[in-house]
């Protein structure tokens, strides 16, 4: 008891010691005594102390300090000595292993929940937002492999059903989601992105989920109003170049094109039945076409350009070519119900109501006209200025990003050229049929937007590295080091190697083929619809035929989106003739 009670006593004296020279000789003292003890399995005996303390004598309280520490290891055997550290280092914390930023480095060491749950969310966000559909289970697939999920994707229109093994004996866990699909370029851009970085161990599992809620939760890109001007001026631009269209019948184009806008953005969101809305909508426009286009007898304005130019954004090409690329692809279940749903639905709505709101209003004038060609048509020279500009208003409809409109454009015009100048000469130098123009246009389409997704991290650098050059050859001051962290050295041990983080990391980012490839696809469709005749070929202006009309536009769809799915299968055939694809990105 008097030994412990000295031992204390000699803490308690220790504590006010304040010399500065003692103070420096004891902490070295300790110091050393617990390196060495530490290499001794952290056993210090009182005799290790003792003769440390003979070895060193400098002063009462070093060993008194030292045997205190040693008889309190002694009594307390399990309880770990807390390790030294130097008041000079500054220990290096590294991040969780989830959250890590390690190029190449293992990042997904979440729970199995957690990254089901971020495969469900990445499901829904890639039907949402207008995936490829024939792809859809492919980038799944993909997804759970670098995650290390074992899981079975099967997608159908309107959802997937996942099934999750388990890592016990038991039945599998079956997961449905359902989401109503849609159409977002920009968004699209985005999760693909993040589908990428995770998948390459860029990005955590967390994270990547919080990023698609992030991505979810965005407000869109232009307000309903302007979307629906983007309607109206989409249906002047394509009069030209896609129904005979004059320059004069560009304003009543905008305006009943502006309609149809409001039809597809306001009322359809409002209600369950969308289509009914089209087959209104149809109508409507049908009818105030035939009346605009019986003024004059017909001189003044075309009723044809005007009915079709109107309803072009209402036109299922893109629903009915997923369809046809999904059945080349092997998915016959969700491309057999695709193609029927927009054969049956869009086809009998747009086939309906274009005949009925013509013959109501024939049956208010006797003189309207019926007429289903226009005359005096603008040259081929003039669709070179609307196909742009045609290009630029679905951009904004379907949310695409400013960046990406630049490359949609150029890809867009290319295909397009292509079909103008070989319908040309084809026709009048061959008795070829009237779809392989439009074939070439969509192999065309294929192969550039396919080139630009392989080169577009190299395309993209272009500009930021010219602006650097410009900069560092005009700048009076020469950029400034206070980015650049400090290597370590024997002057500053505080020093990192590695940088700090930046807030400015994004990742890396990819360019798709088919956010790039869709608007030039859709700029062939009234294309292809030219060169087969026009929405119109079933309609006698005198009975009105209805069941002729729906026929031939039915029949016009689908050959046109079945041309351009054989199109941009070759394109794929030609840059991937083994069939990679390099991880699903540079196709459609």
């Amino acid at each position: 008891m008097d030994r412990r009670r000295g031992d204390r006593l000699t803490v308690s004296t220790e504590s006010w010691f304040t010399d500065d020279s003692m103070r420096s000789s004891e902490d070295e003292e300790i110091h050393g005594v617990m390196d060495s003890a530490g290499d001794h399995d952290d056993h210090v005996t009182q005799d290790d102390a003792h003769s440390a303390s003979e070895q060193q004598p400098h002063s009462r309280f070093e060993s008194d300090g030292v045997r205190y520490r040693a008889s309190h290891s002694r009594r307390h055997p399990s309880t770990p000595s807390p390790p030294v550290v130097s008041p000079r280092a500054s220990p290096r914390v590294s991040p969780p292993a989830s959250e890590s930023r390690v190029r190449g480095g293992p990042v997904h060491m979440s729970s199995i929940s957690a990254r089901q749950q971020y495969l469900i969310k990445l499901s829904r966000a890639l039907i949402m937002y207008g995936a490829p559909p024939h792809q859809l289970e492919g980038y799944m697939s993909m997804s759970s492999r670098a995650l290390e999920i074992e899981g079975k994707f099967f997608y159908i229109p309107g959802g997937m059903a996942i099934s999750f093994a388990r890592s016990t004996a038991g039945p599998a866990e079956v997961k449905l989601v359902k989401v109503s699909e849609g159409m977002d370029l920009g968004r699209q851009q985005d999760v693909y992105d993040i589908l990428m970085d995770v998948a390459h161990d860029r990005l955590g599992v967390e994270e990547g989920e919080r990023r698609l809620d992030g991505v979810s939760g965005a407000r869109p890109k232009s307000k309903v109003w302007f979307r629906i001007l983007m309607y109206g001026l989409a249906s002047a631009c394509v009069a030209p170049f896609g129904f005979e269209g004059r320059l004069v019948d560009l304003p009543i184009a905008f305006i009943l094109g502006c309609i149809v806008g409001l039809s597809q953005l306001v009322f359809t969101a409002k209600t369950e039945r969308a289509r009914v809305c089209d087959f209104l909508a149809a109508v409507v426009t049908s009818f105030l076409a035939r009346g605009f286009g019986s003024i004059n007898n017909g001189q003044l304005f075309c009723f044809s350009t005007l009915a079709q130019s109107s309803l072009v954004m209402c036109l299922p090409g893109y629903l009915v070519l997923s369809g046809c690329l999904e059945i080349l692809n092997q998915k016959t279940v969700a491309g057999a119900v695709r193609m029927v749903y927009a054969i049956g639905s869009y086809t009998l709505c747009l086939g309906c109501g274009i005949p009925i709101g013509a013959a109501l209003y024939g049956m208010m004038d006797s003189n309207a006209t019926g007429a289903t060609h226009c005359k005096n048509p603008l040259s081929r020279e003039w669709s070179f200025v609307f196909v742009p500009c045609f290009t630029i208003c679905l951009c904004i409809i379907l949310h695409a990003k400013w960046r990406q409109i630049p490359a949609m454009l150029a890809v867009a015009v290319a295909g397009f050229s292509v079909v103008s100048y070989s319908t040309g000469y084809l026709t009048s130098h061959f008795s070829l049929n009237a779809h392989i123009p439009t074939m070439l246009g969509a192999l065309t389409v294929a192969i550039l937007a396919s080139l630009y997704s392989r080169l577009s991290e190299r395309v993209q650098s272009l500009g930021p590295d010219f602006v650097d050059f410009w900069r560092f050859l005009f700048s009076t001051q020469r950029p400034s080091h206070a980015d650049a962290w400090p290597l370590p050295s024997s002057s500053d041990p505080e020093a990192n190697a590695v940088p700090p983080p930046s807030d400015f990391d994004e990742g890396r980012k990819y360019s798709l083929a088919a956010v790039v490839m869709l608007p030039g696809l859709l700029v062939l469709v009234p294309a292809g619809l030219v060169a087969t005749g026009s929405l119109l070929a079933g309609f006698d202006a005198a009975t009105s035929a209805v069941d002729d009309t729906i026929f031939h536009l039915g029949l016009r769809l689908f050959q046109v989106a079945g041309v351009l799915s054989l199109g941009v299968s070759l394109g794929a055939l030609v840059l991937d003739p083994l069939g990679r694809r390099r991880g699903g990105l540079t196709s459609f």
